[in-house]
């Protein structure tokens, strides 16, 4: 009968799972070994590769590894309350809260877990968070009647904040803060705010591809950078401005003459090559070109437009694509 394979991912991961308190890599290596005897060209890589490739086992920061739903309890994550969910009775995740709330969210089907988040409310009563997508990349909740009727309760205006404590990440228990807006400590989540840019500059400064959103919530969670009482304005609202402002500042041309003469006053001959304020979404200066995300949507509800997109020779070949209201033509031709 032939010996069976060794999966030595899958022991690397059992190994961190199992301990109780974060590990260095030569310890995880050597238990793994402890374990099965390593026998590939290369032991240190093949451990290496399955911690780095891994959704599951993430670095504290310190030289050493957890276990992430675990590594991520006593994080206190800030959400800000938008127009439209006072209207719609949802909530939209920015990318922080998602992580937090399900944190085996890229994680492959064996550790993958999407069941509704128990979260327990000032008042007492524990609600389920499950996990929706009401639009491309745009996740969140429609919570249960309990949750909203406690919520209405408080009066919420666009602009406060609930705040989300991860109890226990292992199995999805959260406990729930209420705060106003004027109840913010302005400076202090200043001081927050500014760190999370920082950290982020650094980060990128490190990998020469950059870093993903997600890649870097995790980093954040992991690190213990939201574990302090006082969580910074979510995640998508500092970075998305960093990475890609608010417009480019594209160089301008100068006057040409002629059309200056022609029209009476200052212009400009259109450079096709250089268009000027070209937003950085769409800049190939600023890396690969993609679509702007709705800005509009950040705080109130919006109407979108489904299109269908036939394949000129091959009619059965389509695809839907939904646009905002504040998307243009470039944002249609990226997606297309």
């Amino acid at each position: 009968m032939p010996t069976k394979k060794v999966s030595f991912t899958q022991l690397t991961h059992d190994v961190v799972y199992k301990s109780p308190e974060p590990l260095p890599f030569a310890e995880i290596m050597a238990r793994v070994n402890g374990i099965a005897p390593i026998t590939t060209k290369n032991p240190k890589n093949t451990i290496r590769n399955a911690v780095s490739q891994s959704h599951m086992i993430v670095s504290t920061g310190d030289g050493r590894f957890d276990w992430k739903p675990r590594v991520i309890n006593g994080s206190l994550i800030r959400h800000t309350i938008q127009t439209a969910e006072l209207h719609q009775n949802r909530l939209y995740w920015d990318e922080d809260l998602r992580d937090a709330l399900c944190p085996t969210f890229f994680a492959p089907q064996t550790y993958k877990d999407r069941s509704p988040a128990q979260v327990t409310c000032p008042n007492g009563t524990t609600t389920a968070f499950s996990l929706e997508m009401f639009a491309p990349r745009i996740w969140g909740t429609p919570a249960v009647p309990e949750f909203w009727e406690w919520f209405h309760s408080m009066k919420a205006h666009s602009g406060d904040h609930l705040l989300f404590e991860v109890v226990d990440g292992e199995a999805r228990q959260y406990r729930l803060i209420f705060q106003h807006r004027s109840d913010r400590d302005e400076t202090m989540i200043a001081t927050r705010n500014q760190e999370l840019v920082a950290i982020g500059l650094k980060l990128v400064q490190q990998r020469p591809y950059g870093i993903s959103s997600w890649d870097f919530t995790t980093y954040l969670l992991a690190t213990g950078f939201y574990r302090h009482p006082v969580p910074p304005d979510p995640f998508s609202e500092l970075w998305h401005e960093v990475l890609y402002g608010e417009e480019s500042d594209s160089a301008q041309s100068e006057p040409d003459p002629l059309a200056t003469e022609l029209f009476g006053e200052a212009a400009q001959e259109y450079n096709f090559e250089n268009p000027p304020n070209l937003p950085r979404e769409y800049d190939p200066r600023y890396g690969r070109r993609h679509t702007r995300q709705s800005r509009s949507a950040r705080s109130r509800s919006i109407t979108s437009f489904l299109l269908r997109v036939n394949h000129r020779a091959l009619p059965e070949v389509w695809r839907d694509i939904e646009l905002a209201e504040d998307n243009n033509l470039e944002d249609l031709h990226l997606l297309i």
